[in-house]
Formats: C-alpha cells, sequence, structure tokens
C-alpha cells in the first residue's frame, strides 16, 4: 500500500497485473521454493485465513497458503486467523499491526520452530 496520489487514502503498490502474474509464476511447474524457506532463520509468522473455506476456481476468503507451510521454516510459527480472509491487511490493519508488533516483541523467544498452531489469537500488545 502506498499514499494514493490524489492524497485521499491509500493505493495498491504493485499493479495487479504484476500480483496476477506472481500467483501464476507461484504455482508454475519448477517453482519450489521450499529449499529457499528452510534458510530463513529468523523467527517467521504464517498468518493464514480460515475465515471460510476455500472454494475450488478461487476466491480467497481462506488463505491460499498451505497449512504446512511454518514448518518449513526454521523458526516458524503458524497463527490460523478465523476472524479474516486472505485480505487481513486491508481489512484490519491495526490487526496486521499488532502481529508484526508481536513479532518484534518476541523475537527470539520461540525455541527452534515456535509454537505451532497456538489455538487461538496471540497475546498482542495493546489489546
Amino acid at each position: 500500500m502506498r499514499p494514493a496520489k490524489d492524497g485521499d487514502g491509500y493505493t495498491l503498490a504493485c499493479p495487479p497485473t504484476f500480483e496476477a502474474a506472481c500467483y501464476h509464476t507461484a504455482s508454475a511447474v519448477g517453482s519450489n521454493i521450499y529449499p529457499e524457506i528452510a534458510r530463513v532463520s529468523q523467527p517467521t509468522l504464517v498468518v493464514r485465513a480460515i475465515a471460510g473455506e476455500q472454494r475450488e476456481g478461487g476466491g480467497f476468503a481462506a488463505s491460499p497458503t498451505v497449512p504446512d507451510l511454518a514448518t518449513h521454516f526454521v523458526r516458524g510459527r503458524d497463527l490460523p486467523d478465523r476472524e479474516h480472509t486472505h485480505f487481513l491487511p486491508m481489512e484490519s490493519p491495526a490487526r496486521t499491526a499488532d502481529y508484526i508488533r508481536m513479532m518484534h516483541d518476541t523475537r527470539g523467544n520461540h525455541g527452534d520452530n515456535g509454537p505451532q498452531n497456538p489455538g487461538g489469537p496471540p497475546h498482542l500488545p495493546g489489546r
């Protein structure tokens, strides 16, 4: 997101065609990010929307992220978000900021892999 040119609100930082190309490329045969993910050593929080069911043919009520993604990071943590969709950053910028603050405030305190599937929202600063 970036400030809108007219000064009224915000707009997407990248053109929709670029974002669509990212999804297309990520699902292409030969696209395998798991070896690179395994090299990420900093604590990583994977927030997955599970507010709705993923429907065949698209839609983003639920996250398109595979459920075990966090397990592929050295210090990954999976956090299912039952209150939002894939568009969490736009639906709730405050919650998104809380997640970022939580990771900043607790960095280095998750052991090797961190807690997996904590079962509910984490304690969020300021809540």
